[in-house]
C-alpha cells in the first residue's frame, strides 16, 4: 500500500528509548493535509496501534498515544496505564479565543 511516509524500526527504538530515558509517555503525531475532522486511515488502524504498544512496552507506567491533524482538526487516541483499550481525547489549543476539538 502506498502511504505519504511511514516511520521505521530504527524511529520506533528511537521513541521507546526516549520513553526509557524520560521516563515520559510518547505520542506519535502526524497530518492528514485536508480540511476537516481527521480520521486515521486503513492503514494507520492496522499499523499505528502497535506503534503505540511499543511505546507502552518501554513506559508502561505512563499515557502513550497516536495524535493525527489536520488543516484546521485534531483526533488523538490515548492508551492510559493500565487500560487495554484506548480512548478518544478531547483537545484544547491554548490562545484567544480557546479552541476545544471534541473526540
Amino acid at each position: 500500500m502506498s502511504v505519504g511516509a511511514r516511520i521505521d524500526g530504527e524511529a520506533i527504538l528511537a521513541a521507546m528509548q526516549g520513553v526509557i530515558d524520560s521516563d515520559e509517555g510518547c505520542f506519535h503525531v502526524h497530518l492528514h493535509e485536508w480540511p476537516g475532522r481527521p480520521r486515521f486511515s486503513k492503514t494507520d488502524r492496522d499499523e499505528l496501534p502497535r506503534v503505540a504498544r511499543s511505546l507502552r512496552n518501554a513506559g508502561p507506567t505512563k499515557a502513550h498515544g497516536l495524535f493525527l491533524l489536520s488543516d484546521d482538526g485534531a483526533y488523538a487516541d490515548v492508551w492510559m496505564p493500565g487500560r487495554k483499550d484506548p480512548v478518544s481525547a478531547r483537545i484544547n489549543i491554548g490562545g484567544f479565543p480557546m479552541t476545544i476539538i471534541e473526540a
